[in-house]
């Protein structure tokens, strides 16, 4: 996550994964979400595009967490994994919108603490609630221990299965239409931003920020007259 007021961020993974790093198989890259919403930085596509002209065999993206509305990685992966710990409060978490339709497995890290099998269970009852159809996808719950490798094989087994199901269901198609259709947006709302900062008279803009303040005009109506008067101009 980056600050809203600095725009800096903390690049824990270098620290996290120092070990890793160093394994001439493997390639970390960390970047600043730079107050892109969705839980993921505006860069993330095109980093795994880079990442699979590379060659890379597995791909393994880490957003900066996950709210109501920052599940953009679902349509970014194949297979997204929603990773919970005891005691942490995420039973709460649980509960948000789009949480359980956004995960297709489960992990309960830190296995070993109190409170795991009672996470397991609340997680049960929650996806029982939601309930699925005889074709659909069951997210599996997959218990782990990180320092201890232990659940690590039963984890690396389940995106498999996964991987086999989208497969045979033509979900892999799918997904990897939305990643398309996401790129593309994405691209689209850089492109105008990149607009507005550059190409925009900036007397004019100055203009209607004076006018919202003034609540001469709202955020809406100022956008279409910035559009309107770009086209007149034939700049879009």
């Amino acid at each position: 996550p980056s600050s809203p007021f600095t725009g800096g961020a903390i690049l824990g993974d270098r620290i996290r994964m120092q070990k890793h790093s160093t394994d001439p198989g493997v390639f970390i890259r960390s970047v600043a979400a730079r107050g892109w919403l969705g839980g993921l930085a505006r860069a993330a596509i095109s980093i795994i595009h880079i990442m699979d002209a590379m060659r890379k065999d597995i791909i393994l993206v880490e957003t900066v967490g996950i709210g109501q509305a920052e599940v953009d990685i679902t349509r970014l992966a194949d297979t997204t994994l929603f990773l919970l710990t005891p005691t942490a409060g995420d039973a709460i978490q649980m509960m948000k919108a789009g949480i359980l339709e956004a995960a297709d497995i489960f992990v309960i890290n830190k296995a070993d603490q109190e409170g795991a099998a009672r996470l397991k269970i609340e997680l049960q009852t929650m996806l029982g609630m939601k309930g699925h159809t005889a074709n659909e996808w069951q997210p599996p719950i997959v218990l782990t221990e990180a320092l201890k490798s232990k659940g690590i094989e039963e984890l690396v087994a389940e995106i498999m299965k996964h991987k086999e199901f989208l497969a045979a269901s033509g979900g892999m198609e799918k997904r990897r239409k939305e990643r398309a259709r996401l790129e593309l947006v994405e691209a689209i709302e850089g492109s105008l931003k990149d607009y507005i900062n550059t190409e925009v008279d900036k007397a004019y803009l100055e203009k209607l920020v004076d006018d919202l303040i003034q609540k001469k005009t709202n955020p809406h109506s100022a956008a279409s007259a910035i559009i309107n008067r770009s086209v007149k101009l034939g700049r879009v």
